[in-house]
């Protein structure tokens, strides 16, 4: 893990100061976490062997979507919305995101699976354990998934927009370590699937979010993915 944060160049904010950014960039839809929940978090991550095992950079708190927004797009839509004022973003798929976004069932299933086995049903966040790139670095995305573990499972679009609201250090010069967002998925006008997923880098000091081809692979970028635990 400290290999990790150190070829990041950032170290992940504690759940409380993650909270406390949560809770200013989505009033009346976040709440501070309940009593109680960092010693309940901080007696489950104690048991996990696999925060020792793989590089995963530590644990962050995402707001459920369903709080947000009526559907996955439209709550990614007001991520990318938040981003663009607070990190001068630009999207190249500006326009396109709740035409053309779907969502991962997998990756739905184990999100859902950490709500349900930690007792979070009634929270505004989940909190994941993840890395955000380095663990996969240079893989592409159908490489990278060859290597999940079994509760291993992709970061979305919106799961990675709300870590870089967070954690904005993350992404914020050109040499950092880019973002593929796994298992997120586009639909052509047609309605067929397109076999691309969605990225952050910095180009031109600016952040970015486009799409690469889930073949692409660069060392430039590492594919996103969270635990559940």
């Amino acid at each position: 893990m400290g290999e990790a944060r150190k070829h990041l160049h950032y170290v992940p904010r504690s759940i409380k100061e993650q909270m406390w950014i949560l809770k200013q960039l989505f009033p009346g839809q976040v709440n501070q976490a309940p009593s109680g929940l960092q010693l309940k978090l901080a007696l489950a991550f104690s048991n996990m062997s696999i925060l020792e095992s793989v590089a995963l950079e530590g644990v962050f708190v995402v707001p459920r979507w369903e709080r947000i927004a009526s559907s996955y797009a439209k709550a990614t839509e007001k991520v990318l919305d938040l981003l663009k004022k607070t990190r001068h973003l630009r999207n190249c798929r500006d326009g396109k995101i709740l035409n053309y976004l779907k969502r991962n069932k997998d990756t739905e299933k184990l999100i859902g699976k950490i709500i349900e086995k930690n007792g979070m049903s009634d929270f505004d966040v989940v909190v994941i354990p993840a890395q955000t790139g380095i663990l996969y670095q240079g893989k592409s995305f159908y490489q990278a998934k060859e290597k999940f573990l079994p509760d291993e499972f992709g970061l979305g679009i919106f799961e990675v927009a709300c870590i870089l609201l967070t954690h904005p250090e993350r992404l914020c010069e050109e040499n950092h370590l880019r973002i593929l967002c796994a298992d997120d998925y586009s639909v052509s006008p047609k309605g067929g699937k397109c076999n691309h997923i969605m990225y952050f880098g910095i180009q031109d000091g600016l952040l970015q979010c486009g799409r690469k081809s889930k073949d692409f692979a660069s060392g430039l970028y590492g594919l996103a993915s969270g635990i559940a635990y």
